[in-house]
């Protein structure tokens, strides 16, 4: 009987792994932190502010724990860094990525113009392609694109522009 096999009885350290990340990020304040696959991300995201996007990899720091601290106080000197206040739970707002002030051009980075209303970018797969007219056609709703490729980005609003116009002329709503 001496030489059966030893039986673990210690738990796996894989199947610990979950429940202590869980059990840390329930100590400590949540905003801003997720726990990824291999790594803890912390995303800082405001309206009016470029969001701010860091991974954690638990590999490089050894343990979950030692992950999320350092991403802990990250999180707190950079959001002291941005806002100039500490992190507070009472305080969330997220930047809609449709109804945002500031349009910007995804390839170039550059700001893009303010459109009047009824006009909007069309973005696909991270390019700019066209700017789109809305409208209303016997109650339903309508768009009619003008692509920035073939016309310009200058022409294109204009098009758009004059093209409105032509349907509020039509329709007597100017």
């Amino acid at each position: 009987m001496t030489d059966a096999p030893l039986i673990a009885t210690a738990p796996l350290a894989s199947a610990n792994r979950g429940s202590s990340i869980l059990d840390a990020l329930n100590q400590a304040s949540l905003k801003y932190i997720r726990y990824c696959e291999g790594s803890v991300r912390v995303k800082i995201e405001r309206k009016g502010f470029p969001y701010v996007c860091r991974h954690f990899k638990i590999r490089a720091y050894e343990s979950t724990e030692k992950a999320l601290n350092a991403a802990i106080a990250w999180r707190n000197a950079e959001h002291m860094r941005i806002f100039g206040y500490p992190v507070s739970e009472k305080i969330y707002q997220l930047g809609s990525r449709r109804v945002s002030q500031v349009k910007f051009d995804p390839v170039s980075g550059e700001e893009l113009a303010q459109l009047p209303a009824g006009l909007s970018y069309s973005f696909h797969r991270g390019a700019l392609l066209y700017i789109v007219v809305s409208f209303q056609v016997d109650g339903r709703p309508s768009k009619r694109r003008f692509s920035i490729k073939s016309l310009g980005m200058a022409t294109a609003i204009e098009e758009a522009k004059k093209f409105r116009l032509g349907i509020f002329s039509e329709c007597g709503r100017l």
